[in-house]
């Protein structure tokens, strides 16, 4: 059985048999199997198990359930074929996570990913850490031992390039940054991951340890507080060498080491979940809500100009594009702030995009 979470703009996909365990606990806590990083997730919100061959998710009492069709679950559910399950609040009413699955050997044509803004160069591996949590359910199935999480993390940047500012000439400078806007094949195509160049024009790479953007613990948590993000912990999952660190960790505002990339939350006066990110300095947010209900096929970010900026973990650098629009939307709306999220209801959105 194979499942899907959309969330925050970030997709990750398993194979359930692939855990080979009969029970596989899914929740915010980084000791769960799936860590899901949603403030309208709990630390235990749910698990998936198997029993005569069969899978069935059930909710773990959660704060704000799981929703099937519209109607919250009360006991378990078995699994057959493709199902849509959602994590949502205000009973219901808005979505901000969803789980879907699928038999394994479905031949169902895959759902488009587009770019992602966060890229986790360890996609393929699983990181096993140790189980702390032990809950009985059910028939007594016990949930423990080993914990899988795979950080499918996607990052990016985009932007319009206008004739004006398309002055560089390819090189490296002592800055670390490749300037790609008048760049010739043999100059860049070492350097510039396919995975960017088809679905997007590259105007730039940098490594993250040479970037003059990247902001201290302490800046990241200035410029938020400016802008009104004070509501939801900011979550930090590399260091600036691009290692992943092993446990939760939250971006300190006294700190001085250097964040190449973090993320917090913000639910505007719509009720709508809004994913704001910081990388490279680049400040962006995403429409969570919106993108998950939006029958538009892509997902859309807001950024402060017409590029968005990427994280790479795998090359531990930034690259700041300008998407296609069929891999992505990007709506330039000036500084990014709760004043202007709070305007943001999905009509106003849809405006924009359409």
């Amino acid at each position: 059985m194979k499942i899907r979470i959309e969330n925050s703009g970030i997709n990750r996909e398993y194979d359930l048999d692939s855990f080979q365990k009969d029970v596989i606990s899914f929740g915010r806590d980084s000791e769960c199997d799936i860590q899901i990083n949603s403030p309208y997730v709990s630390k235990l919100h749910g698990c998936f198990y198997k029993e005569a061959d069969e899978w069935f998710v059930q909710d773990m009492n959660s704060t704000n359930g799981l929703y099937y069709c519209q109607k919250k679950l009360s006991e378990a559910y078995r699994l057959n074929g493709t199902n849509e399950f959602y994590i949502s609040s205000n009973e219901g009413k808005k979505n901000h996570v969803r789980i879907i699955t699928e038999e394994s050997d479905n031949k169902q044509e895959e759902k488009k990913d587009g770019l992602a803004i966060v890229r986790d160069g360890n996609k393929k591996t699983d990181t096993h850490r140790p189980m702390g949590v032990v809950v009985i359910l059910l028939a007594g199935l016990l949930l423990a031992i080993i914990c899988t999480i795979i950080m499918l993390v996607f990052s990016k940047k985009e932007g319009r390039r206008k004739a004006s500012d398309e002055s560089n000439t390819t090189m490296t400078d002592s800055t670390g940054t490749i300037s790609v806007s008048e760049a010739t094949e043999t100059d860049v195509v070492s350097d510039i991951d396919p995975y960017y160049s088809e679905k997007s024009d590259v105007i730039s790479v940098t490594k993250a340890e040479e970037s003059d953007n990247v902001m201290t613990g302490e800046e990241v948590c200035k410029t938020l507080e400016e802008r009104g993000f004070t509501e939801f912990e900011v979550e930090n999952y590399y260091s600036i060498s691009g290692e992943m660190f092993e446990e939760e960790s939250y971006v300190q505002r006294d700190s001085t080491d250097k964040i190449p990339y973090c993320q917090t939350y913000y639910v505007n006066s719509n009720n709508e979940l809004w994913t704001i990110f910081i990388i490279d300095g680049a400040v962006m947010a995403m429409p969570v809500s919106y993108n998950l209900e939006s029958e538009l096929g892509v997902q859309v970010v807001f950024s402060e100009k017409d590029s968005v900026v990427s994280y790479d973990s795998d090359s531990n650098s930034f690259y700041e594009t300008i998407p296609y629009e069929s891999e992505l939307k990007v709506i330039n709306a000036g500084q990014i702030d709760v004043k202007l999220l709070d305007k943001f209801t999905a009509e106003e959105i849809d405006k924009y995009v359409k």
